[in-house]
């Protein structure tokens, strides 16, 4: 079964031309954060950055989004045809008996920016958590997303982002590293990517 990744992953280097990075989905806890294949991660920081919040607000509502990333059925097949991102989040919120909305069915990051929409028209205010490195790409895909569906860009405005680190200070020192490490050069050099095409550079 697909497990959250810690702070990093393991990824692969395809071959196409533009030198794209590609997780392999396989869980590695002890994998070198300056090897060669080592890519930021932190699915789990993210649970446990949602844990901390929903015990200050437990009166908030819980979503995890996500679906079978076209990465994972390249390298798994039909073994992963019934395993989501959300859905196995989702999992780890029970123990503590918070419920939790798993939305399944995305392929990428737009599929995901709908969802998130479509979730964020039932509520006044709707805060993403995410690893402080991500956002200005998810920011801007909101933005994106928003700007081309006119009728959203009120609901986008009631959008707030939130880094999963603030909720774990005693993470502190394991956070300081990951920013030295070659894991985290190799993730802003693909986040860069994304950040630049969004703004049209």
């Amino acid at each position: 079964m697909w497990i959250p990744s810690a702070l990093y992953q393991e990824v692969t280097r395809p071959d196409g031309p533009d030198g794209r990075i590609e997780r392999t989905h396989v869980y590695r806890p002890g994998l070198d954060p300056n090897g060669a294949n080592a890519y930021l991660g932190g699915g789990q920081a993210v649970v446990s950055a949602l844990h901390r919040l929903w015990n200050l607000d437990g009166d908030a509502d819980v979503a995890v989004i996500g679906g079978t990333p076209p990465s994972m059925t390249k390298h798994f097949g039909a073994e992963v045809a019934d395993v989501t991102e959300a859905g196995v989040m989702a999992k780890y919120f029970a123990p503590a008996g918070i419920l939790v909305t798993a939305i399944g069915g995305t392929r990428n990051t737009e599929d995901d920016m709908r969802e998130l929409m479509k979730l964020a028209q039932s509520y006044e205010r709707t805060t993403v958590v995410a690893m402080g490195f991500r956002l200005p790409r998810v920011r801007l895909f909101l933005r994106d997303f928003a700007l081309r569906n006119p009728s959203l860009l009120a609901t986008a405005r009631n959008v707030d982002f939130s880094d999963a680190e603030q909720f774990l200070p005693e993470q502190f020192d394991d956070f300081v590293a990951m920013h030295q490490s070659a894991a985290y050069r190799r993730t802003m050099s693909q986040e860069r990517f994304d950040v630049r095409r969004l703004l049209g550079a």
